[in-house]
């Protein structure tokens, strides 16, 4: 083992919808992961500010290191998930974007700066555990690990008071469909097939808090469709508090 090198091998868990996904070796980018790694280093290696001596001469931003992937094989298949665009897996007329599930993926880092070697080491981890990678990452797709033992002790580390584990997922393939509804379950509630109030809607109730469908309604009652929302049962204050668990792009 060269002192200039480290290396991982890492366990893919969801797959990366990858816009080259039919090309031999698709898998994890280089380009993407360094950019982001770079970034996750400058804030938790460095404090917010690199030093000259680990940065690429000529690049105020990138470190200084080389990043080498190596793909054993790979599976390639067409998504169908309701967290995908709602199950529309065509982007336009002309281009589909497919999803990578990778085998077997080794990494190698390589650098003469062994202090910086010493930082991807120690940090690396941490940083597959937060970040994903690909289309939609936002949503789940493209994680990836090298050391699943510490994972709470991590994920606590940079989220305290905020890691939700969904256990008990027979089969693997079944993970879009079971984080796509615990998330409607805790934030919006279900109301096709059946139907589960917000448990979000449920917790402000108990603190005297109502969201704000409720008060809209009551001023435009056109929104109301002939409907009487649920309400909590006592008088109470109105809030958006459904943006504590994460904002849309567009809201209706």
């Amino acid at each position: 083992m060269s002192k200039f090198k480290v290396e991982f091998r890492l366990k893919q868990h969801t797959p990366i919808i990858h816009f080259q996904s039919e090309q031999n070796g698709a898998t994890l980018r280089a380009t993407e992961l360094k950019p982001k790694f770079d970034r996750f280093l400058k804030e938790q290696a460095f404090n917010g500010e690199i030093p000259e001596e680990f940065l690429i001469a000529k690049d105020k931003e990138a470190l200084d290191y080389k990043v080498k992937l190596i793909p054993k094989n790979k599976e390639v298949s067409l998504p169908n998930s309701s967290l995908y665009f709602a199950n529309n897996a065509v982007n336009n007329d002309n281009e589909k974007k497919h999803t990578v599930k990778t085998i077997s993926l080794d990494i190698e880092f390589f650098t003469f700066n062994t202090k910086l070697l010493q930082k991807i080491e120690k940090y690396f981890n941490d940083f597959l555990l937060i970040t994903n990678f690909g289309s939609r990452s936002s949503k789940g797709y493209g994680s990836f690990t090298c050391n699943t033992d510490s994972v709470s002790v991590v994920l606590n580390k940079y989220y305290p008071n905020m890691v939700f584990k969904i256990s008990n997922i027979d089969n693997i393939l079944d993970w879009e469909e079971k984080v796509d509804n615990t998330h409607k379950r805790l934030k919006s509630g279900i109301n096709f097939r059946q139907y589960h109030k917000s448990l979000l809607f449920q917790y402000m109730c108990i603190k005297n808090v109502r969201w704000e469908k409720r008060k809209i309604k009551e001023q435009f009652s056109e929104l109301a469709k002939g409907k009487e929302p649920i309400d909590c049962n006592i008088k109470k204050e109105y809030r958006y508090i459904r943006a504590m668990l994460g904002l849309a792009g567009i809201n209706e």
